[in-house]
């Protein structure tokens, strides 16, 4: 029993569905732009968003590795992350999971460098015309700590039938 409870103390510390705290040692980051917030008339084709984050940290984030970084999905109070996307079915299939939006597109970000994260979006064929937001972070994808929490959101607008 005691050797349960340690695990799972374990796997909470690592994977922690909650308000995010303190950057992960050597990684940071800093929200540097954006596409602009999307219009969705209700058709099934996939659009997409771009976000950029420099890596203002001294470790270089390197895709498919333990130094990963991910655009995570957080909820609406913009701490709460690592959590699975109300959003999801807006995912067109297409996000690494339903915690995570996108990673990064290039292989290694070094320090001072941008990173770029580009993911994508449809309406689903049940939504109702309205505003849609989808909060996110970046988050360590090895530990699933958030790097620099800064409250992340784009809006999308459905002029849906």
């Amino acid at each position: 029993m005691k050797v349960l409870f340690a695990a799972a103390l374990l796997f909470v510390a690592l994977f922690p569905a909650g308000p995010a705290d303190a950057a992960v040692p050597g990684f940071d980051s800093q929200y540097a732009g954006e596409s602009s917030f999307q219009s969705a008339s209700g058709t099934p084709e996939p659009q997409t968003n771009t976000v950029l984050f420099f890596n203002t940290g001294t470790v270089p984030w390197i895709k498919h590795t333990a130094s990963e970084v991910v655009l995570a999905v957080c909820l609406d109070d913009k701490v709460t992350c690592n959590v699975e996307s109300p959003l999801y079915a807006w995912s067109a299939g297409l996000w690494p999971s339903r915690r995570v939006y996108a990673t990064q597109l290039q292989q290694v970000v070094q320090p001072g460098q941008l990173a770029t994260f580009t993911w994508f979006f449809h309406s689903p064929p049940d939504v109702v015309s309205g505003q849609y937001v989808f909060h996110g972070d970046l988050m360590h994808a090895a530990t699933g700590a958030m790097v620099h929490p800064e409250g992340y959101f784009h809006i999308i607008t459905c002029s849906c039938p």
